[in-house]
């Protein structure tokens, strides 16, 4: 899978979980939809980021009506694949949405020197461990 629709899908899957990350990351410039580079992450995201700005929270019967049944399969795959890791927080959303425009500079440049993103997670989790 390239890594931007990686850090797309990590995106879409821990704002599912905690949908007060999307106003949070829009508010301190961290993640828009417009730095989603897959046509379907971005269809996603915005449904999203809409159902949360209208409902105040998520649930994916807000945006079914949207998807076929398949992209709904997709998007529930995507956070049931956050779910099963321990750390969805705050910091993991900027660190992929970072990974995310740094996939996009490099395109920019036609670079793909771009750092691993499980890399940065790895980095995250070595950083989190007790010291001891």
């Amino acid at each position: 899978m390239p890594k931007a629709a990686y850090a797309e899908e990590a995106l879409i899957g821990i704002a599912q979980i905690n949908p007060e990350f999307i106003a949070k990351a829009e508010k301190a410039g961290v993640l828009t939809v417009d730095d989603f580079r897959t046509e379907f992450n971005k269809r996603v995201y915005a449904a999203v980021s809409e159902c949360v700005s209208a409902e105040g929270r998520f649930d994916i019967s807000f945006i079914a009506d949207r998807f076929s049944a398949d992209e709904i399969g997709r998007i529930m795959h995507m956070r049931v694949l956050r779910e099963d890791l321990s750390d969805n927080g705050f910091e993991v959303f900027r660190m992929n949405a970072e990974a995310l425009r740094g996939c996009a500079a490099a395109e920019t440049q036609g670079s793909d020197s771009f750092g691993d993103i499980r890399a940065l997670i790895e980095k995250k989790k070595k950083s989190d461990q007790p010291k001891g």
